[in-house]
């Protein structure tokens, strides 16, 4: 079902010979002096050339078509994409910011979505929050630290350059920013004042630079209110008029580039589908679903796996594709190359892709209106945006 899909465009098919977001981490960790990575797509190599100082915006879900749906027509954003790439499979925070501290796919560096079964541990992980699914436990009091989830350590750590990191400060100095940080971050309170610290500081810049900022409003209202909501552009508005200010304050020599992790999609009822523990096909399950809600991984009784197949297909009919550890490795669904072979434990009996705009969701609880992780064109295709 998954490679009909490719073939008619219902989703778009992972290819690293496309430009896409490890791209952008592998320029990146190029300009900090790291040279440890494969070299980057060269569309992206021309945008910066011999600049002595990288500045990366991130924002976290303004994926192409939430840009096309919200920027001005003659505006800042609309005038400066240079480029359109791809994102990682699962389409998500934590897969791709991982993917972009790290340099390498998820494939290898292990951490396969929001959550994840520690079959050695015997643990439930929320991963970016890093703690116990369900108790909230923070997994620092447990013993571990978040390269025991990411298993790929950060470039950032390489880096032979002047190197800065700005986060908001409700999340710069947390177990996982601080990996995705090199142990750098720099918190700030509100987009103005993050464009603020960046000015200040490429003011007094002598030695050559990059310079990261990460912002995450316009995922977090495209979540609570849909990516097409008057909430969700609004935050784009905000990041359009602070990034013109940003462009027209750096200083000469200085390169400018902006992009995204994700788009989202808005789920309707009739497609937010239920898991639960008592039911036949949850009792076949040793751990809840892991990964995204849009791209589960489904831990199995040993035994069961072709009921639990059969089952799923039965009761969810043309709402998922299921792939095997050795056929998702095959189709390079997670990145070219061996999965890590922890990437593979994690990933358990299946992982599953949503062949539409499909959510499983277990227990009682209901995830947000605005979700990602899978591949469909508006979770995957990315803006690039350059001065």
């Amino acid at each position: 079902m998954l490679r009909q899909a490719f073939a008619a465009g219902v989703l778009q098919a992972p290819d690293p010979s496309l430009p896409g977001f490890l791209d952008l981490a592998r320029l990146a960790a190029r300009h900090a002096g790291v040279s440890d990575l494969p070299a980057p797509h060269a569309s992206l190599s021309e945008l910066v050339a011999d600049a002595p100082h990288l500045v990366l915006v991130l924002i976290d879900g303004l994926g192409l078509s939430t840009l096309r749906a919200h920027a001005l027509p003659a505006g800042w954003l609309r005038s400066h994409l240079a480029l359109e790439l791809r994102s990682v499979f699962p389409s998500a925070t934590a897969s791709a910011l991982t993917a972009l501290a790290s340099g390498v796919w998820p494939a290898q560096h292990a951490l396969l979505g929001w959550w994840l079964h520690l079959q050695a541990r015997g643990l439930d992980v929320v991963t970016l929050p890093f703690v116990v699914r369900g108790s909230g436990e923070p997994l620092e009091e447990l013993g571990l630290s978040a390269e025991d989830l990411a298993l790929a350590p950060s470039w950032l750590d390489r880096a032979t350059r002047d190197v800065a990191v700005f986060q908001p400060a409700h999340i710069a100095g947390s177990a996982y920013s601080n990996y995705s940080s090199g142990g750098r971050g720099v918190g700030f309170e509100g987009l103005p004042a993050g464009v603020d610290a960046v000015l200040e500081r490429l003011r007094g810049a002598r030695a050559p630079s990059y310079t990261y900022l990460y912002w995450p409003e316009v995922d977090s209202r495209s979540h609570l209110h849909g990516p097409a909501s008057p909430e969700a552009g609004q935050a784009v508005a905000l990041v359009e008029a602070e990034l013109e200010r940003l462009a027209a304050g750096l200083p000469a020599g200085a390169r400018l580039l902006v992009s995204a992790d994700h788009g989202l999609i808005e789920v309707p009822p009739e497609r937010r589908h239920r898991l639960r523990p008592e039911d036949p096909l949850g009792a076949l399950l040793t751990a809840p679903p892991a990964g995204e809600p849009r791209a589960p991984l489904f831990h199995v009784r040993p035994g069961a796996e072709d009921e639990f197949a059969a089952g799923l297909c039965e009761r969810f009919p043309a709402r998922y594709a299921l792939l095997r550890p050795d056929e998702a490795e095959a189709l390079g669904l997670f990145g070219p190359g061996e999965l890590h072979p922890e990437a593979r434990a994690r990933i358990g009996s299946f992982a599953a892709v949503a062949l539409g705009p499909d959510v499983l969701e277990w227990g009682e609880g209901s995830g947000p209106l605005g979700q990602h992780g899978g591949l469909l064109a508006e979770e995957v295709e990315i803006p690039l945006l350059a001065t």
